[in-house]
C-alpha cells in the first residue's frame, strides 16, 4: 500500500509538471479536435482543443508501474487493457486531427471486443472464477464461457459510456460550476471571489461560494469588505452555528431571489447528511443527548441567537474574536 500512494503522489507531479509541455507539444503539431460541421455554431470555439492527452496518463502509470514493481496478477490485466483501449484511442485521435472524421465505430468496436476477450479470458482462466454475485440474489454458478462474455461485454461498455454521449464535438468534459471558497476552516482563507465570479459570467458557469465559516464577516462592517464578490454569486452557504452563537443545527443555504432560469431550490435537492450531523439512529448516541442538540434547543435555530437580538448585536464580538485570534 505504501508504494502505491507513493506511486499515485509521484503520477500526479510527474503530470502537472509535463502536462503543459504536453499540451504545447501537441499544439505545436497541430493534434487539435476538428469539429464537424453539422454541429452548433458555438461548438466552433473548440476547434484546435488539444486531443491524444490520454497518452500521458497511460505511459505515466505503466512507467511507475513498472519502475517501483508494483504490478501484479491483479493490477497487471486491468493496465494491459489499459494500454490496449489506449492505442485504439490515440490512433482515433491522430485520423480525427487529420481528417475530422476520426476511425469508423465498426473498426473501434472490432478493436475493442478482441482486448475485452483477451482480458476476460485471462482473468476467467487465472483466477479460475466460476460464479459471479448478483445482488439480492448471492453467489450464482457460470459457465467459463459466459463468465468470459459477460466480462467482455462490461469492458466494452464501459469503454464506450462516455463516447455515446460524447456530444457532437467529441468532447465529453464540460464544467457546469464554480465553488470558491470564502474562508476555510483552518486558517481562514479566502478566494478571489470577485475574479472567480468573472470567469463564471464569461463561461456562463454557475457560481456558488461556500462561506460557512467566514460568511459571518457579512455583519462586520470592518470585516466586510474582505468578502467583495459574495453578492455575485447565486448561492452560499453559511454556518450560523460558528460565528453567530447559534445553536448546531442552525446552517443556511442562500440563493439569489428566483435562481437561474427562476427555478428555487427544493430541499429534497440539497439534502445532505455530514457525518459530524446526528445520526438516523440517534437515540444510540451520547453526543446528540447534550444540551446543544437537545429538541429544545434547536427549536431555537431559525431563532435569532440569545445573546445578540439585533443584526448589530454579532458585529461588535466578531470584530473582537477576529482580532483576538489574529
Amino acid at each position: 500500500m505504501p508504494r502505491v500512494l507513493v506511486a499515485t503522489l509521484v503520477a500526479m507531479i510527474i503530470s502537472i509538471v509535463v502536462g503543459p509541455k504536453f499540451i504545447a507539444f501537441l499544439r505545436r503539431n497541430e493534434f487539435g479536435q476538428q469539429i464537424r460541421e453539422e454541429g452548433p455554431e458555438h461548438h466552433s470555439t473548440k476547434q484546435g482543443t488539444p486531443t491524444m492527452g490520454g497518452m500521458l496518463m497511460i505511459v505515466v502509470v505503466m512507467f511507475l508501474a513498472m519502475a517501483m514493481r508494483i504490478e501484479d496478477v491483479s493490477t497487471l490485466t486491468p493496465m494491459l487493457t489499459l494500454v490496449g483501449v489506449g492505442i485504439l484511442g490515440a490512433i482515433d485521435d491522430y485520423v480525427n486531427a487529420q481528417t475530422g472524421i476520426g476511425m469508423r465505430g465498426r473498426y473501434k468496436l472490432i478493436w475493442q471486443t478482441l482486448v475485452a476477450l483477451l482480458a476476460a479470458w485471462y482473468i476467467q482462466r487465472h483466477f479460475l472464477i466460476n460464479e459471479i454475485n448478483v445482488p439480492l440474489v448471492g453467489d450464482v454458478g457460470i459457465l467459463p464461457i459466459l463468465f468470459i462474455l459477460f466480462v467482455a461485454f462490461v469492458i466494452v461498455a464501459m469503454s464506450n459510456g462516455v463516447n455515446l454521449t460524447d456530444g457532437l464535438d467529441g468532447l465529453a468534459i464540460v464544467p457546469v460550476m464554480i465553488a470558491a471558497t470564502a474562508g476555510t476552516t483552518v486558517a481562514g482563507m479566502i478566494d478571489p471571489l470577485e475574479h472567480c465570479a468573472a470567469i463564471a459570467r464569461a463561461e456562463d458557469l454557475w457560481y456558488h461560494v461556500d462561506a460557512a465559516w467566514g460568511g459571518a464577516a457579512i455583519a462586520s462592517d470592518r470585516l466586510r469588505g474582505v468578502l467583495a464578490g459574495l453578492e455575485l454569486a447565486e448561492s452560499v452557504t453559511i454556518d450560523a452555528h460558528k460565528w453567530f452563537a447559534t445553536t448546531m443545527g442552525c446552517a443556511m443555504f442562500l440563493m439569489r431571489e428566483g435562481g437561474r432560469g427562476g427555478h428555487t431550490p427544493l430541499s429534497a435537492e440539497f439534502h445532505a447528511s455530514p457525518t459530524y450531523m446526528p445520526p438516523s439512529n440517534a437515540r444510540l448516541d451520547p453526543y446528540p443527548k447534550s444540551v446543544h442538540w437537545s429538541p429544545p434547543f434547536l427549536r431555537l435555530g431559525p431563532l435569532p441567537s440569545p445573546r445578540a437580538p439585533r443584526w448589530s448585536g454579532d458585529r461588535r464580538p466578531l470584530g473582537r474574536r477576529v482580532k483576538r485570534r489574529a
